[in-house]
């Protein structure tokens, strides 16, 4: 949730995120997924990679068992929904050297992801440099969309970090740095 309200404080393009509470009904994550155009994301809090997350859809709640096992995965605590946004699952690699961030590699991430949360989104791989992206961009108006998010940053000293993100026709969704 913290790093959700980083980029957004920052006006950086991200999923809108709630952060679920191991006590939430049925109906309270209904409203979340009808604003949301019927699908969301839930994945772990305190997550990396892509331990735990799955998509949860309208359909999904409609069907009792399910629903059921949705609320009491959520009841373990530790989950945030985010609006599912469609597109190309990518990350990029960046490096600081003398105080300033500059963008290495952007990578395509190969990803399935489940129909339910029984069936956990799943990382097979990547591909760098990334092909789908180079399909229809340039690598300098990569570059170029990158700019307002590495403006945001501290400025660390020195090291190398990597950012997760959806591209779709409207642009850089990041979903986590």
């Amino acid at each position: 949730m913290e790093t959700w309200k980083f980029w957004k404080g920052r006006g950086i393009n991200t999923p809108r995120t709630w952060e679920l509470h191991p006590t939430i009904t049925k109906d309270e994550l209904l409203k979340i997924i009808q604003d949301c155009d019927n699908q969301i994301i839930i994945k772990p809090s305190l997550g990396a990679g892509a331990e735990k997350i799955f998509s949860c859809s309208l359909a999904d709640m409609q069907r009792p068992q399910l629903s059921s096992a949705i609320i009491e995965r959520i009841g373990e605590g530790g989950y945030l929904a985010q609006e599912f946004v469609p597109g190309i699952a990518c990350s990029a690699n960046l490096v600081v050297a003398q105080n300033e961030i500059k963008l290495v590699c952007v990578n395509d991430q190969i990803i399935e992801l489940g129909a339910s949360q029984k069936d956990n989104l799943h990382y097979i791989g990547g591909i760098s440099p990334a092909q789908s992206l180079l399909k229809s961009l340039t690598p300098q108006s990569i570059q170029d969309a990158f700019q307002p998010l590495i403006a945001s940053f501290p400025s660390p000293e020195h090291g190398l970090f990597g950012i997760d993100f959806i591209c779709d026709s409207r642009g850089v969704y990041l979903y986590r740095g």
